[in-house]
C-alpha cells in the first residue's frame, strides 16, 4: 500500500510539474516529436522562449535508464524542466531497447542519438533557434549510453559535444568490476554469443571492452560529470573508481560526486541529488557560455 501511495504521489508530482513549469518559466514542452521512422524514435522537446533571442544556444540530450531493455523518456521529465527553465533547449529521447533474438547492438542506439541531435537542431532552426553545441546526460543504462556516445562520437556528432553527465552509469564493463555479469551485458550490447571457450580466451574480455566507455577515453575526451551511489548493488561502485582513474590518467576535466548512503536509486542522499542537479547546470553555464 505504501509503495502505491508513493507511486501515486510521484506521478501526481510529474503531472503538476509538467503543467505548471512551462507556464511559470516561459518555455514550450512538446511531447512525442518523431526524430526517425522507427516506432520508438520519439522525443520530448523543451524550447525556452529566451532561446530565440540568443545568438547561439546549447542543448542537452537526456537518455533514460532501464537496463537497456526498459524505461521511458518521461523518466527524465523533472530534470528536463529544470534545465529548460534555465534557458537550455532539452530533448529526452526514447530509443531502441534490447530484446532477446532481435539482433540488437549498442551501435543502433548510438546511431539514433546521432539522428535525434540532428532532428533537434533542424526543428529548433525552423523555430528561429540556433543550436551551436550539445551535451549528453543519462541515468543508469542511459548514463552508459551517454558516455559511450560522448567518448566515441564527439568528433562526428551533428553538433559539437561539450560535456557528458552520467548518474550511476556503467562505465567499465569488465570482469574485474562486474564478474560474470560483464559477459552477459557484452552479449546483449554486441549481439554476439559468448561461449565458455571465449571466456577462456581473450574474446569475451575484448567484447566487454568494446562496450566499456572507459576504453574510449583519451586526452581529447569531453569534460565529465559523474555521480555514483556507494551502496549500489546493481552498478558496482568499481565503475566510478575505474571512470575516475581513466579520466584522471588522460587529464580530462571531471567532477566526481559520491552518494555515500545511496543504492542504485540514488535516494539515500537527497542533498547530493540537489548537488548533482546544480552541478549539471554549472556545467551548462561553463561549457555553453550562459
Amino acid at each position: 500500500m505504501v509503495n502505491r501511495i508513493v507511486a501515486f504521489l510521484v506521478s501526481a508530482y510529474y503531472v503538476i510539474i509538467g503543467w505548471l513549469m512551462p507556464r511559470v518559466y516561459d518555455y514550450e514542452a512538446i511531447e512525442n516529436v518523431r526524430y526517425a521512422e522507427a516506432e520508438c524514435a520519439v522525443m520530448d522537446v523543451y524550447l525556452p522562449e529566451s532561446a530565440v533571442d540568443r545568438e547561439e544556444n546549447g542543448c542537452v540530450i537526456m537518455i533514460h535508464g532501464g537496463a537497456w531493455s526498459g524505461g521511458d523518456k518521461g523518466d527524465e521529465r523533472a530534470r528536463c524542466h529544470r534545465l529548460a527553465r534555465r534557458g537550455y533547449v532539452v530533448a529526452s529521447i526514447n530509443y531502441t531497447l534490447y530484446a532477446e533474438g532481435q539482433g540488437y547492438t549498442v551501435d543502433t542506439v548510438l546511431d539514433e542519438i546521432d539522428t535525434a541531435i540532428a532532428a533537434l537542431r533542424d526543428m529548433s532552426a525552423e523555430r528561429g533557434i540556433t543550436l551551436a553545441a550539445a551535451a549528453i546526460a543519462g541515468y543508469s543504462a542511459g548514463g552508459h549510453l551517454a558516455m559511450l556516445y560522448a567518448y566515441q562520437r564527439a568528433d562526428t556528432a551533428p553538433l559539437p559535444i561539450r560535456f557528458v553527465a552520467t548518474l550511476a552509469g556503467p562505465a567499465d564493463i569488465s570482469h574485474a568490476v562486474w564478474g560474470d555479469s560483464a559477459y552477459r551485458i557484452a552479449e546483449w550490447l554486441t549481439g554476439t554469443e559468448i561461449t565458455p571457450a571465449d571466456v577462456d580466451s581473450d574474446k569475451a574480455d575484448a567484447l566487454a571492452a568494446r562496450i566499456s566507455p572507459t576504453q574510449y577515453i583519451t586526452a581529447d575526451s569531453v569534460p565529465t560529470l559523474m555521480a555514483y551511489g556507494e551502496r549500489d548493488t546493481i552498478v558496482p561502485i568499481g565503475n566510478a573508481d575505474a571512470l575516475a582513474a581513466a579520466l584522471s590518467e588522460a587529464g580530462v576535466e571531471y567532477t566526481d560526486i559520491r552518494f555515500s548512503r545511496s543504492d542504485h536509486g540514488m535516494m539515500g542522499n537527497p542533498f547530493k541529488r540537489m548537488k548533482y542537479n546544480r552541478t549539471l547546470v554549472r556545467f551548462c553555464v561553463a561549457y555553453f557560455g550562459y
